[in-house]
């Protein structure tokens, strides 16, 4: 007997946004899965998909960290700035390689809300062309290997110029999937350009953020090796991280752009664990 077609039609949405969000996810994969190699030479740092230029990254990120400095909480501590100003300092000397942009950590009483969102929170706030934001609260609760830690992890997004590697990423996707949002005009089968639309707005926000975490776990593995070379514990980011919970629920796991901390926990323990031989080298 003949299909249904409201079954027909219920099948053939299901069949594309299945294979629209395997395209998309194919299409990221192939453009930022090797983005950020561990470093071995200066030229490896800015490796990956990028379509902002140098100039382009220092002027924007110049401006949004401008804008959030305002909307801050400045901080007067000046022996607080002093020490994240050593630490950092410490770390620059140990890179394998120039960074593309200065590095400037800038400590800050309290983000606004809208600037809290761009990280875990009381983390580090890293905006483009090398400018990061410093909690002090944080300074508080970590110790100085952690601290060194979480500034490597910052120093790693600056030099794999991640901030505008998301953006390009995201415009990529958006030029790839416009044609299949305006296919099927003929009106044979009206609900598959809808079927379509409601795949493009559900595959785009999963393959950005899974993106994000592979950005995340390749800065974790930058800041492992950063901290060892710095002659501070490989081990600081890790004991840092793992005494954050996990989330809860599929879903925001995988819309998070941050792997699970017991996850990156374990990825920093392998890591450490190859590396130990390797000391005091690990580039």
């Amino acid at each position: 007997c003949p299909a249904h077609p409201n079954r027909e039609r219920g099948m053939i949405q299901v069949f594309l946004r299945t294979t629209l969000l395997l395209a998309v996810t194919c299409l990221g994969e192939a453009a930022f899965g090797q983005a950020n190699p561990v470093p071995t030479n200066p030229g490896q740092f800015t490796s990956g998909m990028n379509t902002f230029s140098l100039d382009q990254e220092r002027t924007m990120g110049a401006q949004m960290s401008a804008a959030a400095l305002q909307r801050a909480t400045a901080s007067r501590d000046a022996a607080a700035q002093a020490y994240v100003d050593r630490v950092a300092g410490r770390l620059a000397q140990a890179l394998p390689g120039p960074s593309p942009f200065p590095i400037q950590f800038v400590v800050v009483e309290a983000l606004a809300l809208q600037d809290q969102l761009s990280a875990p929170a009381g983390e580090l706030v890293v905006y483009p062309g090398g400018h990061v934001f410093v909690p002090l609260g944080l300074l508080r609760s970590a110790r100085e290997d952690e601290l060194a830690g979480l500034l490597a992890h910052a120093m790693g997004h600056v030099v794999h110029r991640d901030q505008t590697k998301d953006q390009t990423l995201a415009q990529v996707i958006g030029m790839a999937t416009v044609p299949l949002v305006f296919m099927n005009t003929d009106g044979d089968h009206p609900l598959i350009k809808d079927g379509v639309r409601q795949a493009v707005n559900y595959a785009t926000p999963l393959v950005i953020a899974a993106m994000e975490r592979k950005f995340e776990t390749d800065a974790d593995t930058f800041a492992v090796r950063l901290t060892a070379a710095a002659g501070y514990d490989p081990d600081g980011l890790e004991h840092f991280i793992a005494r954050e919970p996990d989330p809860m629920g599929t879903l925001q796991i995988l819309l998070s752009r941050y792997p699970r901390p017991s996850a990156r926990a374990i990825s920093m323990q392998k890591v450490i664990a190859k590396l130990r031989p390797l000391e005091p080298h690990p580039f």
